[in-house]
């Protein structure tokens, strides 16, 4: 099975899902990388500026801004709360292809995608949304992670929003890919409790270990030829940002 993991350079989920898929051997990987671009920092800001207002999203920002310096030291010195860059990762797993994701719905991309004839994308920590053209191209579809309980805390930041909504639940889902952000079709999903004193990066290391078991599991039963659950969302409770 010819596996493409999307994920982001310094993403914690990123990180974690595609060491769990590197050690489990369950296809022929290729990795494709995203990162910073000034586009999609701009449509962050201005989609955070639009919901919460200057003031707040400024402190977002800076919250931002401090995970992802702290990110970049740890890749030198083995802390910080995001865990090895995919660049290290991959340089301690020799042999794997990978390569810079610039545009995910760009025509050069695409044409790269057809070449590759991946049979499953996964996604986890990839900010970039997928087009039409990505989704149909992979013939058991495209797949992401997602840290929350879907159909609530869609988008960006569930482990912060979860925590200033003061809920005792969280989760991780599986999920196919579809036109939406995070409303694809459910594929498996795991409660995780939220205990009293929980911050963001308590929360995360609760949550890391069911996002990398509920992704290789899923990759050994495709790898298997198993024809996997597809659950529709309900909106009724559905949230985003």
């Amino acid at each position: 099975m010819r596996v493409l993991f999307l994920g982001e350079n310094r993403s914690r989920f990123s990180s974690v899902c595609l060491e769990a898929l590197l050690v489990s051997g369950c296809g022929h990987m290729t990795v494709g990388i995203g990162g910073w671009t000034f586009q999609a920092w701009w449509r962050r800001v201005a989609r955070g500026l639009r919901q919460r207002g200057v003031w707040r999203e400024l402190i977002a920002a800076a919250g931002r801004a401090w995970h992802q310096g702290a990110a970049f030291c740890g890749q030198f010195n083995g802390r910080g709360p995001g865990m090895l860059s995919l660049y290290r990762l991959l340089a301690e797993h020799e042999g794997t292809p990978h390569y810079r994701v610039r545009a995910v719905n760009a025509p050069e991309h695409l044409a790269r995608l057809r070449a590759l004839a991946p049979d499953v994308i996964f996604t986890a920590g990839f900010t970039q949304i997928l087009g039409p053209a990505v989704i149909q191209l992979p013939p058991l579809g495209c797949i992401n992670l997602h840290p929350s309980l879907l159909p609530g805390y869609r988008g960006l930041r569930p482990l912060r929003r979860v925590l200033e909504n003061r809920e005792k639940v969280t989760g991780v889902s599986l999920h196919y890919v579809d036109s939406g952000i995070d409303t694809g079709d459910l594929i498996a999903q795991e409660i995780v409790p939220i205990e009293p004193g929980d911050d963001e990066r308590c929360l995360f290391a609760r949550c890391a270990p069911v996002a990398a078991r509920l992704m290789v599991t899923t990759a050994r039963r495709l790898a298997e030829g198993e024809r996997l659950p597809r659950r529709p969302q309900g909106e009724q409770v559905a949230t985003a940002l």
